[in-house]
């Protein structure tokens, strides 16, 4: 990849000079998905970097959670590898939902409803529907049902600022995992759904327990393979020390995860997102030059596994724009800095 100018990186991104921004990026992301026959629950939703949140029927981009309806990418992705039961799933998932029964059917369209309402903002119409969902679900002979009804309702709540009767619903289910007889990965998913929400409601010590904890899970190799999701985990946990200042708690985080990733290249590498977010840990502290060699970094891999007109290559090109905006009000205010060889005073 040439080494772009800031001005071929606006240009790309669909920015003027002066930081005006046209919805390129997100036209773009529409109409990938929608050539991978895949379909979002909102125009403002996006395929989720994050391996964490891509267990069973759900993603998260933290904020919410997405019913995962994009199962012609899922599907895609278990083909790459079509190891053991996962050509099965792959198929099942594709073919979805020829193969369901009535009562998947239904359970489905409320809870999807559910999601449209939560993800428009109407968060009133979201909580009834879940409701309806939970209601639904207790006389359901799948009870996974259960347990992804209240997950929704609990992340209504949250959205909220209700926050006891989500932490009920998530410390019922991470005690439910906990006693479980067999070992499973919802004990990891019930640290994570209480870290995070004891971030949002600003208890920063007993997110952090649950942060470590989800993270000491990961390390149960029966049930974490590989080292996806320690180094998704530690990413939760990193950015977490860096929205609390903590810089040196996350720096040997980010460089771990790091490390992991590089030796990764395969196509579904998460390795661009890693270095998106150790690029804003320097942000975070004035580093700018390691920075932008950090997000140039993930732009040029996002090309090499992806390609250059992927989805991911245009929110890598996005973010590098992004930094750039805000380094250009500080250089014309008070100081010169170089960026690619251009210098701003």
């Amino acid at each position: 990849m040439k080494d772009l100018s800031v001005a071929e990186v606006w240009q790309r991104a669909g920015r003027s000079d002066s930081g005006a921004r046209e919805n390129k990026f997100y036209r773009f992301t529409s109409a990938c998905v929608q050539r991978n026959g895949a379909h979002l629950i909102s125009s403002n939703a996006f395929v989720d970097w994050d391996p964490v949140f891509r267990v069973a029927d759900r993603k998260s981009n933290c904020k919410r959670t997405v019913l995962s309806n994009d199962r012609g990418i899922m599907a895609g992705e278990m083909l790459q590898k079509p190891t053991g039961g996962r050509l099965l799933t792959a198929l099942r998932l594709a073919f979805y939902p020829a193969f369901e029964s009535a009562e998947a059917r239904r359970f489905q369209a409320l809870t999807m409803e559910a999601e449209n309402a939560r993800g428009s903002g109407d968060l009133a119409k979201a909580e009834m529907l879940y409701s309806m969902a939970v209601a639904e679900a207790r006389s359901s002979s799948d009870p996974s049902y259960l347990s992804r009804a209240r997950d929704g309702l609990a992340r209504v709540y949250q959205e909220q600022r209700r926050y006891r009767e989500p932490e009920r619903i998530f410390q019922d289910q991470l005690e439910a995992a906990v006693n479980s007889s067999r070992p499973n990965t919802l004990v990891h998913a019930g640290h994570m759904s209480l870290a995070l929400l004891y971030q949002d409601e600003g208890r920063f010590s007993e997110a952090e327990i649950h942060y470590k904890a989800a993270l000491a899970e990961t390390e149960k190799t029966e049930l974490f393979p590989g080292r996806g999701f320690w180094c998704s985990t530690s990413m939760w946990l990193a950015r977490f020390y860096v929205a609390r200042q903590r810089y040196s708690e996350a720096e040997p985080l980010f460089q771990r995860a790091l490390e992991i990733h590089e030796e990764d290249r395969d196509p579904t590498s998460y390795l661009p997102h890693h270095l998106q977010e150790f690029a804003k840990l320097y942000e975070a502290q004035g580093k700018y030059e390691a920075a932008e060699a950090l997000y140039r970094r993930a732009l040029e891999a996002c090309e090499q596994l992806r390609g250059a007109n992927s989805l991911f290559t245009a929110r890598a090109l996005d973010d590098l724009a992004e930094f750039w905006r805000p380094v250009s009000r500080r250089t014309s205010r008070a100081f010169a800095f170089h960026v690619s060889g251009v210098w701003f005073s």
